[in-house]
């Protein structure tokens, strides 16, 4: 099976199923009214943030429940997460990523930002995860917002269960991705990044021409972006970030190539929300050429991998008997 890129994916999607199903729920349990649906929980949640003398919908619980939750993840973190392997009683494990011999080296602040902002290869993944964004939040953030304006009959699914479709897909896009990589590319990220933006590019076209006429081909269009997505997602911020920022610059690689998705979501939430007033038509024709660019992009680092991992491969294909490595750095799950 595939690494952490696959676990990254996991992880937004059941995030995503969260922000979606979970908040609605807890949306419709802080309405006043009768509480047979909700029962006990809707009851403590109405007394916990509601007055009882002046009752009103408590919309406000769906920011503290979930910052709750998050600081008991937290506290977990801080009791279970270590820093290395053998902090948590495993052997030395080397990743051959870019900080591969390099681990006993000191960065200052401006050192880390240079990891990312004075390397070309750094940057490309940083554009990569710009056009993501546009694409994986510009069709989780609208569909359900076109199909509440755009009534889809036969296509109620969709809406009835967004959010768990955008996870079990999500899922799967990251799982597809990180198997890909690891499987056939020996861990190269672009590869499966350019496959996926295809796929993307492809049925962004068809979302556009069935748009108002097909309303079961959009909804399946729409989560074939997301799981798409969530798959270059997971590969970019999640893995190729980390690989060539190294073990040493994981965090901040990671966070500020991550930082693009959301100026990506950024211009789309800004674009769409003009384009899609003038007609709804925009929304896909919009994406289309960033699904174009960012294919185009992750094209040209087709053949990237750090330094360290392609030793590591050389030296083990070089050793007669020993079967070909499906990658460096790569641990089954």
């Amino acid at each position: 099976m595939c690494g952490k890129g696959a676990v990254f994916g996991t992880l937004i999607s059941v995030g995503v199923y969260f922000a979606f199903d979970w908040g609605q729920a807890i949306i419709e349990m802080t309405k006043v009214g009768d509480n047979v649906k909700g029962g006990w929980l809707q009851g403590l949640i109405q007394r916990v943030f509601a007055s009882a003398a002046h009752p009103v919908d408590a919309t406000w619980a769906v920011f503290f429940i979930p910052a709750a939750i998050l600081i008991v993840w937290g506290l977990l973190d801080c009791w279970l997460i270590k820093d290395t392997p053998e902090e948590a009683n495993f052997p030395p494990f080397d990743t051959h990523d870019a900080s591969s011999g390099k681990m006993d080296e000191t960065l200052t602040a401006l050192d880390l930002l240079k990891k990312v902002f004075a390397s070309p290869l750094m940057l490309l993944i940083a554009a990569v995860e710009f056009t993501t964004g546009v694409l994986r939040n510009g069709i989780m953030q609208w569909y359900l917002v076109f199909a509440k304006e755009v009534k889809q009959p036969g296509a109620e699914f969709f809406t009835a269960h967004w959010g768990l479709l955008l996870c079990i897909f999500g899922i799967i896009g990251g799982f597809a991705g990180g198997l890909i990589s690891d499987r056939f590319f020996q861990s190269r990220r672009a590869p499966p990044a350019t496959l996926l933006f295809g796929i993307m590019f492809i049925v962004t076209i068809v979302m556009a021409m069935f748009l108002l006429s097909a309303p079961v081909i959009v909804g399946a269009a729409a989560i074939v972006i997301s799981m798409a997505g969530i798959g270059v997602h997971s590969l970019m911020s999640g893995t190729a970030a980390a690989d060539f920022g190294g073990r040493k610059a994981t965090a901040t690689c990671s966070g500020i190539v991550d930082g693009f998705v959301y100026l990506g979501t950024g211009l789309q939430s800004f674009s769409l929300g003009y384009l899609t007033s003038v007609n709804w038509h925009w929304w896909p024709i919009f994406m289309v050429p960033f699904a174009l660019i960012g294919g185009l992009i992750a094209l040209k680092m087709w053949h990237e991998l750090p330094a360290a991992t392609k030793r590591y491969i050389a030296e083990i294909e070089q050793k007669p008997g020993v079967a070909k490595p499906l990658a460096a750095g790569t641990q089954t799950v």
